[in-house]
């Protein structure tokens, strides 16, 4: 599939340990918006009465090789009061 996504209209195709980093930095803050977004807009039964977003797919192709150059690359960047562990692991 390697590349086969690139220039996809709505797809982000990150291939760089900083595009990684950056693309699930923001997948994770969108996953938290939308989690308190339906928090907020559930009714007693449950049911989600607002519109959180459209569907996400993720693919994620070789985090073996991914997840150790996303280590390498946050100790490179990560600063001194930043957590210790990668947002992005």
């Amino acid at each position: 599939m390697s590349g086969d996504m690139r220039g996809l209209p709505n797809c982000a195709y990150a291939d760089e340990p900083e595009d990684i980093h950056a693309a699930l930095v923001w997948l994770a803050r969108e996953l938290d918006r939308r989690t308190q977004v339906a928090k907020r807009s559930t009714d007693i039964e449950g049911v989600v009465h607002a519109n959180v977003g459209a569907p996400l797919m993720v693919v994620a192709e070789e985090l073996n090789l991914a997840v150790p150059r996303l280590r390498a690359l946050w100790a490179d960047i990560r600063h001194r009061d930043d957590m210790v562990k990668s947002p992005a692991i």
